[in-house]
Parts: C-alpha cells; sequence; structure tokens
C-alpha cells in the first residue's frame, strides 16, 4: 500500500483529533477498574535519516537513525478525541501524566508549534490528499496502573534496490530539517514569530509543471506561502536533501519576515540571471549551508536517488562571478558568515548580523524598483 493511501486513512483521524479536547474527566471505554490515580506514560520517538554522499546522491548504507524533535505530540482515545498534547524534545523524548485502565494512542504529527514569543506554526503535509497532514501513531493500548513506555520510529521504507514499504520517515525528515534552521533563527532572534507553513510533500510530487494537487509541481519551490517538496522516486526525491529543504525554507523566509525582489524562474549555477534572482537563489544556498552546518549545498536524483551533485560554499570554485551569478551571492553570504580567512575574505560576523541586516525595517520597506 503506497504511503498516500496511508495519509488518507490517517486524515479522518487527524481532523476529527482537533475537533476539541477532553479534561480526562470521562472516557469512552476502559480495561479495568477506573480511578483518580495518575501513571506516567513516557516514551521515544524517532525516524530514519538517509544522508547524502559525496556526489549528492542517497547514501541508504549510511541510514542514521535520529530523533523526532519538536513534533506535537498527542494521547488520543475513543472517537479520535485528544486527552493531552506535548512537544518532543531534543532527544525525542515525551512524557504524559496518563489515566489508569484506559484504552489510548500516542499519535505524533509532523508539525511544530508554539504559541507565544518565539512563536511558529509548521506542517508537514500531503498535498495530493487536500493537504492532509502527516501523522503517525501507535496502537489503541491499555494504559494499565503502572507507567508505561510507548515508543514509535518512522522506517525510511527502503528495502534495498526501492521503497518496498511506507516511506514514513519522510515527513519527519522534511520537519527536522526545519527544526534545524528555526534553531539557527531562534539564536539570532529569541522573539522571533513566524506565520503559519505548511510544507507539502508527496511520493506523487514529480518534475513536472500542472496541478500540485496531482503532483505536479514542477521541482521543489516555495510560493504564495507554501512549500511544495518533491517525492518521485527514481527521478528526484527531496525529503532527505536537507539543504534543499532549507533552501526553499528561506525563499519562505524572505517573503514572510524579511523582503524578495526576486521574479522566480528557471535558474542554475552557470547561468547569467537577473540580479535579483541571482540575490535571491545565492541567499537560500547560503542559508541551507549555515542552518545544516555542512557548509555545503547537495541535492540528489535519478534511479534509486543515485546521482546528484554537491558543492561547497566556502572552497567551491565557479566560472561564472559577477552580480549575475547565484553563486557569487552565495559565496559572498556564506564567506560573512564563516570564520574562515581564505585571502580576500577577513570578515567572520556569524549569522546574526546577517539575519539583523535582512529583517530590518530599512530593507524591507527601501525601494523595490
Amino acid at each position: 500500500m503506497a504511503f498516500k493511501h496511508i495519509a488518507l486513512i490517517l486524515t479522518a483521524l487527524a481532523l476529527c483529533a482537533c475537533e476539541g479536547k477532553n479534561n480526562g474527566s470521562s472516557f469512552s471505554s476502559n480495561c479495568g477498574e477506573q480511578s483518580s490515580q495518575l501513571i506516567t506514560l513516557s516514551g521515544n520517538i524517532t525516524y530514519d535519516f538517509v544522508p547524502n554522499a559525496a556526489n549528492g546522491s542517497l547514501d541508504y548504507s549510511a541510514t542514521d537513525v535520529r530523533p523526532v524533535r519538536g513534533a506535537t505530540v498527542s494521547l488520543v482515545w475513543g472517537n479520535n478525541n485528544i486527552y493531552a498534547t506535548t512537544t518532543s524534545d531534543e532527544n525525542g523524548d515525551f512524557s504524559f501524566s496518563a489515566p489508569t485502565n484506559q484504552i489510548i494512542r500516542v499519535r505524533v504529527t509532523a508539525a511544530l508549534q508554539q504559541t507565544g514569543t518565539p512563536g511558529w506554526d509548521i506542517s508537514v503535509t500531503d498535498n495530493t490528499s487536500g493537504n492532509a497532514p502527516y501523522v503517525m501513531q501507535g496502537s489503541l493500548t491499555c494504559t494499565g496502573t503502572a507507567d508505561q513506555e510507548r515508543d514509535l520510529h518512522a522506517a525510511s521504507g527502503w528495502t534495498g534496490s526501492s521503497y518496498g514499504s511506507n516511506r514514513t520517515a519522510a515527513p519527519f525528515a522534511i520537519l527536522d530539517s526545519v527544526y534545524q534552521a528555526l534553531a539557527l533563527l531562534r539564536d539570532s532572534d529569541p522573539l522571533i514569530i513566524l506565520p503559519p507553513v505548511e510544507l507539502r510533500w508527496s511520493t506523487e510530487n514529480r518534475a513536472i509543471s500542472g496541478s500540485a494537487s496531482n503532483g505536479d509541481i514542477g521541482t521543489s519551490n516555495y510560493f504564495n506561502g507554501s512549500i511544495h517538496i518533491l517525492g518521485d522516486e527514481n527521478n528526484d526525491t527531496d525529503e532527505y536533501d536537507r539543504t534543499v529543504v532549507q533552501h526553499e525554507f528561506a525563499h519562505y523566509l524572505e517573503d514572510a519576515i524579511s523582503r524578495s525582489d526576486s521574479r522566480g524562474g528557471q535558474h542554475n549555477l552557470l547561468g547569467a540571471l537577473d540580479m535579483r534572482l541571482a540575490f535571491s537563489e545565492g541567499l537560500g544556498n547560503a542559508f541551507a549551508a549555515i542552518a545544516s552546518g555542512t557548509g555545503i549545498y547537495a541535492d540528489s536524483n535519478n534511479s534509486q536517488q543515485a546521482g546528484g551533485f554537491q558543492f561547497s560554499l566556502e572552497t567551491e570554485e565557479f566560472i561564472n562571478r559577477g552580480w549575475y551569478s547565484e553563486n557569487t551571492s552565495g559565496l559572498i553570504i556564506y564567506d560573512i558568515f564563516d570564520s574562515n580567512d581564505d585571502g580576500a575574505d577577513a570578515i567572520s560576523l556569524g549569522f546574526t548580523p546577517i539575519y539583523d541586516t535582512l529583517t530590518a525595517s530599512t530593507y524591507r520597506e527601501g525601494n523595490t524598483r
């Protein structure tokens, strides 16, 4: 069964769970004598992460189990009623005070949600299933009368030569790339507030232009308040291409808290571009290299995700250099950030001055002509 169909099954569950919360005073079913006693129900949430190899391809042999950080975790009972909600920590751990002798399940939604300051509402959804949120959940199980641990793991679905089972890890890999970017932003601006955004991914998302609801997204992109991510196996998938996700998230940030004069459209590493497009794409490359902590930009593609490319924002030597080059823009921005003195570059400012410049009112409200 394709993961798309799993998402369809879970859509109703996720939507019903949003209808309201229960205060725990009554339940639709129990599995023992009712009591006012509470137990501690805790657990750990993880996902399979597939890294890029040196050529940008995906290296499935190096698949790593990583924590699902900052995700929305719920205790769900009965007709998808939410008893309580919390957030997984840096290690993917969560904990609830739960009622005894109640049939209840743990559900994790691929969403980063924080109210107040700082604040954001970021979710991974399926654009080919009505933008349904991706969720992973355990079985309905009795809480009993003793403390319990319930762990959840999202597997990649890779079986050695293809995706032979559900690609459950993909939405959580996308979410963690954003979590990493948020950590960078929060360090520069502890009071940051971001408008809601969806990162829309599907196994049907392919490099064909057309209707996003059918998966014809052209390429991974940010447009009109949402991000679309490629997922077409044996052609181009981007869920594990951390820097691709963070590059598109940078475009969202331009629109949400900074400014973008880019006209968008086609671009490539060796092209002579409109200055506005060159700056925006170079900024996206540099932001991804900074947020990922790698200093590189990597993108996988082709059959079995065995092709791709990557380049360093610090050491790469490009032929085309100038105001018309996204590479020049990216290299300059990254050199302002980094601490390496490579001759002409003796600036080591870190990310905060870059962030402050991009979000300053004088920049955001300046002449856009």
